[in-house]
């Protein structure tokens, strides 16, 4: 086809041809705006390559056009604190306020000029004199940090964040964070209070929207445009991925696209969660890639008891690698990844 692709394969990118997630967007504005809000924190999670970035963007772009929110967005791998800090203090609309209020920040930021001595050196405290500021003046702080890790930035602020907000400061934080991420920071002991924090999953895409999408861009019949769409199984990236490779060679046969399809998911998704997976968690996956769901032959050809078969079967489907399919039974939640797995057993 000619022109640009309108599909990506490049993770974070919002693409031409995207599917919103409005009933995600609209909870958190709607509940972020509220006078007396029911949380102000939350946490977005899934799979990789769910879409959970590009719904922070899109909740992002929302929310700024309000002039009551100031948007901070952190990287997790940097002093949050100070990141804070110092995107506060440049703000052109706060700035003046913080010089009226006779604050000033240390001068480990690099880029702010300090005019005057007793400077407070202790982030967390800046950030809530900062806090007491911006609730005088009626606005509303919102914290992005995306892909959250536990780690030395990370645990100091979020521990902090629970004292901003018994403060009754205006702070809000949403997060996105990937289930292993999520477990391991939670379970710090100061900050199990994010066992308590909201979490979303953000669910496939719906087949439907899929298929109309697929059905416009490639000029499908229906029949063709919902067999492209049940390929993806609604997982974002494949939605993506699929589209991004039928347009890409076009005219060449389907099997081609089908196995440039195949390659992406593999390269850029299925290779890093098998990497992430214990011994027993693969040999589960790879009894499925033989068509078995049934639960009990799952866990007589592991050679396990009941009970860890739950904890096995549990965290698999809190991974999103596989859902409940009736009673006793299970499947992949992935599209084409019995296939992959069978071309990885090829090469043991």
């Amino acid at each position: 086809m000619k022109g640009q692709n309108p599909y990506t394969i490049a993770f974070g990118i919002k693409p031409n041809q995207y599917i919103s997630r409005p009933e995600v967007v609209d909870e958190i504005v709607s509940t972020f705006n509220s006078e007396i809000p029911p949380y102000m924190a939350c946490i977005l999670t899934g799979i990789r390559g769910c879409g959970k970035t590009v719904a922070l963007s899109s909740i992002s772009k929302e929310m700024k056009d309000n002039p009551k929110w100031i948007i901070v967005n952190v990287n997790p791998e940097r002093d949050i604190l100070q990141t804070i800090t110092s995107t506060l203090y440049e703000n052109p609309i706060l700035k003046p306020l913080f010089s009226k209020a006779d604050i000033n920040i240390s001068i480990a930021v690099a880029g702010v000029t300090i005019h005057q001595e007793n400077v407070p050196v202790d982030m967390a405290v800046t950030v809530g004199k900062m806090l007491s500021v911006i609730k005088a003046a009626g606005k509303r702080i919102l914290i992005m940090l995306d892909e959250v890790v536990n780690n030395e930035f990370v645990r100091p602020f979020v521990s902090q964040f629970q004292i901003y907000i018994r403060e009754e400061y205006p702070i809000y934080l949403l997060m996105t964070g990937l289930y292993d991420n999520i477990s391991d920071l939670q379970n710090e002991k100061t900050l199990t209070f994010l066992y308590r924090m909201p979490k979303i999953v953000l669910e496939p895409l719906g087949l439907y929207l899929i298929s109309q999408d697929y059905k416009k861009v490639f000029n499908l019949s229906e029949e063709e445009a919902v067999k492209m769409a049940k390929l993806t199984k609604g997982y974002s990236f494949a939605f993506q991925a699929l589209g991004y490779m039928r347009w890409k060679y076009e005219g060449e046969s389907w099997d081609k696209v089908l196995n440039e399809y195949d390659n992406q998911l593999d390269r850029n998704v299925y290779a890093k969660l098998w990497s992430e997976l214990s011994e027993r968690d693969r040999k589960f996956l790879i009894i499925m890639s033989d068509g078995i769901e049934d639960v009990s032959q799952i866990r007589e050809k592991l050679n396990i008891k009941s009970n860890q078969m739950a904890v096995y079967r549990r965290r698999l489907i809190d991974k999103g690698l596989i859902k409940e399919n009736g009673h006793g039974k299970v499947r992949y939640c992935l599209p084409r990844f019995a296939e992959i797995i069978k071309k990885w057993q090829m090469f043991e």
